[in-house]
């Protein structure tokens, strides 16, 4: 694992911990006037179009690198499948961020398409 990549994954980890600090205050003080949520991406696209082309991988090499199954990795990755736990459970063991953001950016995800 590059470390770079490791950089960009810790940067951008810790501006949506920022933001959700940010958005739990302005939701506690102004619940009237909230901002509506726009159309997340499904968190497999992050990995398909920055974490592979990053570390050189396909999507083969990449479940096999994680220990993953690949046909659960690539339904994730073209957004199919969730993200789910053992696969963000693989992705911090990997160095790739903690798993909770995963699976929070999945439930945001998720949220938006139902109340869609």
């Amino acid at each position: 694992m590059s470390t770079h990549l490791l950089l960009v994954f810790s940067h951008r980890q810790t501006q949506q911990h920022r933001m959700t600090a940010s958005h739990a205050d302005d939701c506690d003080h102004k619940r009237s006037s909230r901002m509506p949520m726009h159309n997340p991406p499904h968190p497999g696209e992050a990995l398909r179009e920055d974490v592979l082309p990053a570390l050189g991988m396909t999507e083969a090499e990449f479940a096999k690198h994680l220990g993953y199954p690949v046909e659960r990795l690539a339904a994730a990755l073209n957004g199919c499948n969730p993200i789910s736990t053992g696969l963000a459970q693989c992705l911090e063991q990997a160095g790739l961020g903690m798993a909770s953001i995963w699976l929070a950016e999945q439930a945001a995800y998720d949220l938006w398409h139902k109340q869609q």
